[in-house]
């Protein structure tokens, strides 16, 4: 049997589903990361654009700001799945990912629910 492909992680083979998982983690991070900072102004192309979100600046990045972090705290569990349960990430890899990022989704619309 030839030998596993994929990451090497303490002095083992991640395979294919995982690293997916993995990667899909690094760019939430990376895509929440500027949000959570503040980095990205007011604007009317990437964001979240919801009626309360829109009526001023400082609600704006108060409400993405959140999102950002939702998106961190989001990416960090999934690398905690890899780590610490990678039978999950290994059958049900970009489902996990894709409930994590609506995971996200959905606490920051109860964030935002909470001020309209």
């Amino acid at each position: 049997m030839p030998p596993k492909r994929g990451l090497v992680i303490n002095a083992g083979v991640v395979d294919l589903d995982r690293q997916k998982l993995l990667l899909g983690c690094v760019l939430m991070f990376l895509i929440g990361l500027p949000f959570a900072l503040n980095l990205v102004p007011p604007n009317q192309s990437v964001g979240l654009h919801t009626h309360w979100a829109l009526t001023t600046p400082e609600l704006w990045l108060r409400a993405n700001s959140f999102a950002g972090w939702a998106f961190i705290g989001a990416a960090a569990l999934g690398v905690t799945i890899v780590r610490f349960r990678p039978d999950l990430a290994e059958s049900w890899g970009v489902l996990v990912f894709i409930g994590l990022a609506v995971a996200a989704l959905v606490v920051t619309f109860l964030y935002l629910g909470l001020f309209t």
